[in-house]
């Protein structure tokens, strides 16, 4: 059974963050936009690892070594992924590849739902410790999406993703899925850059 610690971070949850993307839409990286002061990327990061007791495992490509340097004293395990340009499919699976084999389940995040906070990962957590064998999925916009936790046994459907199809394929084939609100989840980088004009 995952335990709870008292700070929040379940003990055999592991945490895959992506953060290898070119942002070509946006024009500059996104997991390096600056959001209170800080990039993007580690925002995301400082989040993720409160949660999960088993590390976070954060996948870069393009903007490697910027990346790196943005998450400069966190305790995360960066990975870079060669194949980046292949779509998220490939930083799926170097990421899933590269997380601790003993976790019960992994947690799955972008660089850039800059609202996410603290809470909505918690709630996200402990949904998931009260029916591990399902997964755990954000409820944003109408539809089910990231971030989202997958069981283990999840594992090799995750490395077997191509493409720019991510694991929301994975949630919508689910026979059940605990479902978890978070309004937070839908505001990501494009509307706020449309917003504050970055």
């Amino acid at each position: 059974m995952p335990i709870t610690s008292n700070k929040g971070a379940v003990s055999d949850l592991a945490g895959v963050l992506l953060a290898a993307g070119a942002s070509v839409r946006l024009g500059r990286p996104k997991q390096l936009v600056e959001f209170d002061g800080s990039p993007l990327v580690r925002h995301a990061a400082a989040k993720a690892v409160n949660v999960c007791g088993s590390g976070l495992v954060v996948v870069t490509g393009a903007h490697h070594q910027e990346v790196v340097a943005a998450l400069d004293s966190l305790p995360v395990r960066a990975v870079y992924n060669p194949s980046w340009r292949e779509g998220i499919g490939s930083s799926l699976r170097q990421g899933v590849t590269a997380v601790n084999p003993d976790a019960g389940a992994i947690l799955l995040m972008l660089s850039d739902q800059p609202a996410l906070t603290q809470s909505d990962l918690e709630r996200l957590a402990r949904a998931w410790v009260s029916r591990p064998s399902r997964i755990a999925a954000a409820e944003y916009g109408g539809s089910l999406g990231v971030p989202a936790i997958f069981p283990v046994e999840y594992r090799q459907r995750l490395t077997q993703l191509h493409g720019d199809r991510g694991a929301k394929l994975l949630i919508e084939k689910a026979d059940d899925v605990t479902v978890v609100e978070m309004p937070d989840a839908a505001f990501d980088l494009m509307i706020w850059s449309s917003w504050s004009g970055i």
